[in-house]
């Protein structure tokens, strides 16, 4: 696809050389004599245009008629270097309404006139094609980055399992994470839906990844996705199977939660007691929560902005039980209708898990 599309995208090329050469050539002379566009032409063809149109006379009567009356510095390019032998002096000297050119000139006239006219629309409807090819091959040339260093992991993050993972100005950097979180970034699945080997969660990588400084970021999970393929040579299938799920909804008495300034870039952060994230849609919040949870969180809320908030889990952790581990879906469920007026609902549902099949070592840098 992307060798027919550089084809179409040379086709187009030539043809638009060379209407931009007719265009050229098709130009007006100027009051002294300069090679300029006269937009002003056009208007005042309208008349002559409109009335071929509509079935009026030819142009071998009120069209000429018109040309015959034309100015000097809207007399084609061509017809202009025709006459180039006729000093200007002289074609003013005989009056600004008088006819400066033959019966068969004129004509000539009219018909560059309004070859000028189809032209300029087919130069149009050129520049609008050579802009849907070049721009749909740019699209399929960006698939995958420009260059990607892999090294191991030079640390862990505290109190994120999955590493960090930074997106902006054409960078993508993702520190101390596993297989399994570049899986779960470039596709979107939390990673309770990523079944395969122990090597998905095993090493850990630092990731540096640079394409296009304006590619955004749905583009750079795509990106992603080439690369798990041609590094890791991350092959997978998919297949349904029945589970526990979520739904975070409203709780009652509505929310708790302060909406975010216009402009504020999403960011989250866990610390030994709580979370605060500031930016972050219901969404993200959900699709964040699905590892805790060990379940697939879906967003039922309905709300549509973005939210700052901090939540405490000390209140809802029973210290006195220090040897007991406490159950993370109760104590998420209690801080979040604690702290940010929100619920979790358990249900069952049948979801798509991809299955990993097969998946090595990056290779080389």
């Amino acid at each position: 696809m992307a060798d027919a599309l550089g084809d179409g995208v040379d086709g187009v090329a030539e043809g638009f050389e060379g209407l931009a050469g007719e265009a050229a050539g098709a130009g007006f002379v100027a009051r002294e004599g300069a090679l300029v566009e006269q937009d002003d032409v056009l208007a005042g063809l309208g008349e002559v245009v409109g009335r071929g149109a509509a079935g009026g006379s030819s142009a071998d009567d009120e069209d000429v008629h018109f040309a015959n009356h034309c100015w000097i510095e809207f007399i084609p390019a061509r017809v202009w270097t025709a006459r180039r032998q006729a000093p200007l002096e002289e074609q003013r000297s005989r009056g600004a309404r008088k006819p400066l050119c033959s019966q068969e000139m004129e004509t000539r006239m009219v018909r560059e006139m309004l070859a000028g006219v189809r032209m300029r629309r087919a130069v149009c409807s050129a520049l609008m094609l050579f802009s849907v090819v070049v721009g749909a091959k740019s699209a399929l040339a960006q698939a995958s980055f420009d260059a990607a260093v892999m090294r191991p992991s030079s640390g862990e993050v505290k109190f994120e399992r999955n590493g960090t993972t930074e997106a902006a100005f054409g960078t993508l950097k993702m520190h101390d994470v596993t297989i399994s979180s570049c899986i779960q970034w470039a596709y979107g699945k939390p990673q309770v839906l990523i079944s395969g080997p122990a090597s998905l969660t095993g090493a850990r990588y630092d990731i540096t990844a640079k394409t296009d400084p304006h590619a955004t970021k749905e583009q750079m999970q795509e990106m992603l996705r080439t690369l798990l393929g041609e590094r890791f040579k991350l092959a997978f299938h998919m297949q349904k199977k029945e589970m526990r799920v979520y739904t975070l909804t409203v709780a009652k008495g509505g929310i708790k939660m302060k909406p975010s300034a216009t402009g504020v870039e999403m960011h989250h952060e866990n610390s030994a007691t709580g979370m605060v994230a500031q930016a972050i849609t219901m969404q993200e919040l959900a699709n964040y929560l699905s590892d805790p949870l060990d379940a697939p969180l879906t967003d039922g809320t309905g709300l549509a902005g973005r939210y700052d908030f901090i939540i405490d889990f000390t209140p809802y952790v029973n210290m006195e039980q220090s040897d007991v581990r406490p159950d993370p879906a109760a104590v998420l469920k209690s801080a979040l209708k604690g702290d940010l007026g929100l619920d979790l609902v358990q249900g069952k549902a049948v979801v798509d898990v991809m299955v990993v099949g097969h998946v090595e070592a990056p290779s080389s840098n």
